[in-house]
Protein backbone atom coordinates (compact mmCIF):
# COMPACT_ATOMS: atom_id res chain seq x y z
CA UNK A 1 0.00 0.00 0.00
CA UNK A 2 2.98 2.50 0.28
CA UNK A 3 4.43 1.90 -3.04
CA UNK A 4 0.87 2.47 -4.45
CA UNK A 5 0.44 5.66 -2.40
CA UNK A 6 3.78 6.84 -3.99
CA UNK A 7 2.73 6.18 -7.44
CA UNK A 8 -0.37 7.66 -7.19
CA UNK A 9 1.55 10.72 -5.28
CA UNK A 10 4.29 10.75 -8.77
CA UNK A 11 1.56 10.50 -11.08
CA UNK A 12 -0.78 13.61 -9.87
CA UNK A 13 2.63 15.43 -9.73
CA UNK A 14 3.25 15.12 -13.12
CA UNK A 15 -0.02 15.36 -14.39
CA UNK A 16 -2.02 17.66 -12.35
CA UNK A 17 -1.88 21.21 -12.18
CA UNK A 18 0.42 22.50 -9.13
CA UNK A 19 -2.66 24.16 -7.39
CA UNK A 20 -4.73 21.10 -7.17
CA UNK A 21 -1.69 19.20 -6.43
CA UNK A 22 -1.12 21.57 -3.43
CA UNK A 23 -4.27 21.51 -2.32
CA UNK A 24 -4.50 17.65 -2.29
CA UNK A 25 -0.88 17.70 -0.55
CA UNK A 26 -1.70 20.02 2.14
CA UNK A 27 -5.29 18.67 2.47
CA UNK A 28 -3.81 15.12 3.44
CA UNK A 29 -1.32 16.52 6.04
CA UNK A 30 -4.19 18.60 7.54
CA UNK A 31 -5.63 15.00 8.57
CA UNK A 32 -2.55 13.75 10.16
CA UNK A 33 -2.44 16.04 13.21
CA UNK A 34 -4.66 14.26 15.18
CA UNK A 35 -3.36 10.68 14.22
CA UNK A 36 0.51 12.50 14.92
CA UNK A 37 -0.99 13.74 18.79
CA UNK A 38 -2.12 10.49 19.45
CA UNK A 39 0.04 8.37 18.42
CA UNK A 40 3.09 10.57 20.23
CA UNK A 41 1.15 10.41 23.53
CA UNK A 42 0.86 6.59 23.36
CA UNK A 43 4.18 6.45 23.18
CA UNK A 44 4.89 8.18 25.96
CA UNK A 45 2.15 6.60 27.84
CA UNK A 46 2.63 3.16 26.60
CA UNK A 47 6.19 2.89 25.94
CA UNK A 48 7.25 5.55 28.84
CA UNK A 49 9.54 7.59 25.84
CA UNK A 50 10.07 11.31 26.17
CA UNK A 51 8.90 13.69 24.70
CA UNK A 52 11.85 14.68 22.87
CA UNK A 53 11.68 10.98 21.35
CA UNK A 54 8.36 11.54 20.03
CA UNK A 55 9.40 15.24 19.07
CA UNK A 56 8.29 13.90 14.71
CA UNK A 57 4.78 13.40 16.31
CA UNK A 58 4.08 16.33 18.20
CA UNK A 59 5.62 18.76 15.50
CA UNK A 60 3.57 17.25 12.90
CA UNK A 61 0.56 17.74 14.83
CA UNK A 62 0.87 21.15 15.30
CA UNK A 63 2.37 21.90 11.76
CA UNK A 64 0.03 19.54 10.08
CA UNK A 65 -2.98 21.81 10.92
CA UNK A 66 -1.51 25.30 10.01
CA UNK A 67 -0.38 23.82 6.72
CA UNK A 68 -4.50 22.42 6.45
CA UNK A 69 -5.16 26.12 6.08
CA UNK A 70 -2.90 27.22 3.37
CA UNK A 71 -4.81 24.69 1.44
CA UNK A 72 -7.86 26.00 2.30
CA UNK A 73 -6.14 29.47 1.07
CA UNK A 74 -5.32 28.10 -2.39
CA UNK A 75 -8.69 26.43 -2.99
CA UNK A 76 -10.34 30.07 -2.56
CA UNK A 77 -7.74 31.41 -5.13
CA UNK A 78 -7.65 28.76 -7.62
CA UNK A 79 -9.85 26.81 -7.59
CA UNK A 80 -12.95 28.74 -9.42
CA UNK A 81 -14.29 26.29 -11.81
CA UNK A 82 -16.65 23.07 -11.30
CA UNK A 83 -14.16 21.29 -13.45
CA UNK A 84 -11.29 22.12 -11.14
CA UNK A 85 -13.25 21.29 -7.51
CA UNK A 86 -14.11 18.36 -8.66
CA UNK A 87 -10.72 16.87 -10.10
CA UNK A 88 -9.04 18.42 -6.64
CA UNK A 89 -11.84 16.64 -4.65
CA UNK A 90 -11.52 13.45 -6.24
CA UNK A 91 -7.93 13.01 -6.20
CA UNK A 92 -7.80 14.28 -2.34
CA UNK A 93 -10.08 11.15 -1.46
CA UNK A 94 -8.11 8.97 -3.51
CA UNK A 95 -4.80 10.21 -1.56
CA UNK A 96 -7.14 9.65 1.39
CA UNK A 97 -8.08 6.19 1.09
CA UNK A 98 -4.14 5.22 -0.01
CA UNK A 99 -3.27 7.31 3.17
CA UNK A 100 -5.93 5.00 5.20
CA UNK A 101 -4.37 1.66 3.57
CA UNK A 102 -0.88 2.94 4.69
CA UNK A 103 -2.33 3.09 8.22
CA UNK A 104 -4.10 0.02 8.18
CA UNK A 105 -3.22 -3.56 9.48
CA UNK A 106 -5.39 -6.57 8.65
CA UNK A 107 -6.56 -7.88 11.46
CA UNK A 108 -6.42 -5.22 14.23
Amino acid sequence: STAAHLYYVELIIHTLPWFVVMSIQIGAEGTFGPAAAAIGNGLIKNYQMNPDDVRFFTVHSEADEDHSSLAEEIAVRYLHSPSLQDQTYKATFRRMELLYDIWSIDGF
